[in-house]
């Protein structure tokens, strides 16, 4: 999130704009983006103060002792639920209770250590790779490779995948490869 617009800039927007001054010019002079400047503007026409309102910022929902105890009993007998879900149970177990977002959730769990970090997981190609030197070769093409010369060409590359070594190359003008009809 971006910090907020200091009050000093904003009362020299506010002076700005009653002087006559487009907030397009003023924008431009303060390196600011033009919908910053409009809503500060906007702000100011509508509740004609400068200051931001930080009173609606987030939700302070001090949640009961009941709802951490629950939610880390929950976690701890199903490590593999998220935050969403043990939110979701506990708020249907206790309705008449505040439960905070998944996120609070999930710095609880991470805060009493009990949070699964997710496994990083190989794709199936990359599993699938030689592992030994010579157990699985690789074929690429690279296309418009552009010679010191000037001429383009086309590179095939034969390479070793465990050991990542060239095996062979070959260098060749496109037209040869792929004749034109005419």
């Amino acid at each position: 999130m971006p910090s907020p617009i200091p009050v000093p800039i904003r009362r020299q927007i506010v002076e700005n704009h009653q002087a006559g001054r487009s907030l397009k010019q003023i924008a431009q002079d303060l390196v600011m983006s033009y919908e910053s400047v409009r809503n500060v503007w906007r702000l100011y026409r509508k509740e004609g103060r400068i200051e931001p309102n930080y009173a609606n910022c987030g939700q302070d929902i001090q949640a009961s002792p009941r709802v951490y105890r629950a939610a880390l009993f929950l976690k701890r007998l199903h490590p593999t639920w998220g935050a969403a879900l043990i939110r979701q149970i506990i708020s249907d177990k206790w309705s008449e209770e505040k439960v905070p977002s998944s996120r609070s959730l999930q710095r609880w769990f991470q805060e009493a250590q009990i949070n699964r970090p997710k496994k990083k997981r190989l794709s199936a190609a990359r599993t699938a790779r030689g592992k030994v030197v010579h157990q699985v070769w690789a074929m690429d093409s690279r296309e418009g490779i552009e010679l010191g010369t000037g001429e383009k060409v086309v590179w095939l590359l034969l390479s070793d995948e465990a050991s990542g070594a060239i095996l062979e190359g070959q260098i060749f003008p496109p037209r040869q490869c792929f004749p034109t009809e005419r």
